[in-house]
C-alpha cells in the first residue's frame, strides 16, 4: 500500500507541478554592435521601465529584472550579444534572451519588439555582404574558342 501511495504522489508531482523555464530565445540581426546595445540599453531602461541590475558592454551582457505574473513577481533576466560571422561571410550580431519563470513566447515577443525597435530608430539593417569570390574564366586550349569550335 505504501508504495502504490508514493508511486501516485510521485506521478502527481512530476505531471501536476510546473517545470521551471530555462528557455533561451535567440535572434540575428544584421545591425551594428553599438546600434544593438545602445537601443537594448534604452529599451530596457526607459521604453520598458525595468530594473538593470548589471551591464557590461565590453562583454555583452545586461542583467535585468522583468516583471512576472502569479508567484513569481520578480524575474531575472539576462540578453547577450555575440558577434559573430554567417555562412556568407557577413558580420551579425546574435542576440540570446533568457527569462527565469517565463515561457519562451515572452522571450521571442521580446526580441521581436527590440527589433522593431530597432527598425524603426536605425532603419533597415545594412546588408554589408563581402565581395563575391571572382572565379577563374575557364580558358580554351589554343587554337580552340570556348564553345569548342576551332
Amino acid at each position: 500500500m505504501g508504495r502504490r501511495y508514493l508511486a501516485a504522489a510521485l506521478f502527481a508531482a512530476v505531471t501536476l507541478l510546473p517545470a521551471s523555464s530555462s528557455a533561451k530565445s535567440q535572434k540575428v540581426l544584421g545591425y551594428s554592435y553599438e546600434a544593438i546595445w545602445s537601443t537594448t540599453i534604452r529599451f530596457i531602461r526607459a521604453d520598458k521601465g525595468y530594473t538593470i541590475k548589471d551591464q557590461d558592454k565590453a562583454n555583452g551582457y545586461v542583467l535585468f529584472i522583468y516583471p512576472g505574473a502569479g508567484s513569481v513577481k520578480e524575474c531575472l533576466a539576462s540578453l547577450e550579444l555575440f558577434k559573430i560571422t554567417d555562412d556568407d561571410g557577413a558580420k551579425r550580431i546574435r542576440v540570446q534572451l533568457n527569462i527565469a519563470h517565463q515561457p519562451s513566447y515572452i522571450e521571442v515577443y521580446f526580441l521581436d519588439t527590440l527589433e522593431n525597435k530597432l527598425q524603426e530608430e536605425q532603419g533597415q539593417p545594412t546588408e554589408k555582404k563581402p565581395p563575391p569570390k571572382e572565379t577563374p574564366t575557364p580558358k580554351a586550349p589554343e587554337g580552340k574558342s570556348p564553345e569548342g569550335k576551332t
